[in-house]
């Protein structure tokens, strides 16, 4: 039986309200494939998928809803999120620095790109994200995170 695509979003919608991502799963991929121009149905996706553990599609589907909308800081930081819990630090970075981009004025983005950086061994830049954060908000811990450390 075909559906239209409302009564997917319904579908799905009421799934995930219940907390039962195998179910909507199925009904967000159809979804998917029907409309291929939400990102907030392939975000969606992605989160199930990151939870499922499946990092490498979990990241697929970020960049999928990226690429429909590249504004959305939502989905930066979901796919951020994904390639530091696959330790892709460096592609975690990359994603961090474009959210500060997207939102300058968020000392978040500012200190989460500088763990990034100093977990991918850029000390250099780490202090600047750092730097930044503090500007923005002075109560920030992330410097304590960057001070020098006595040779024993």
């Amino acid at each position: 039986c075909s559906m239209d695509p409302a009564s997917w979003s319904g579908l799905s919608g009421i799934h995930l309200h219940q907390g039962d991502d195998e179910k909507a799963l199925p009904q967000l991929m159809e979804l998917a494939r029907i409309d291929q121009s939400s990102s907030d149905v392939a975000k969606k996706i992605a989160e199930i998928i990151r939870r499922k553990g499946n990092l490498n599609e979990a990241a697929y589907w970020y960049r999928q809803a990226i690429i429909i909308n590249p504004f959305d800081t939502g989905q930066h930081e979901g796919l951020a999120a994904t390639f530091t819990q696959a330790s892709d630090y460096r592609a975690a970075l990359r994603e961090y620095d474009m959210l500060t981009k997207l939102e300058p004025t968020k000392a978040a983005y500012f200190e989460s790109a500088a763990v990034a950086a100093l977990k991918s061994g850029d000390r250099d830049a780490a202090q600047g994200f750092a730097n930044r954060a503090v500007i923005l908000n002075p109560a920030s811990n992330i410097a304590k995170l960057l001070e020098p450390t006595t040779a024993p």
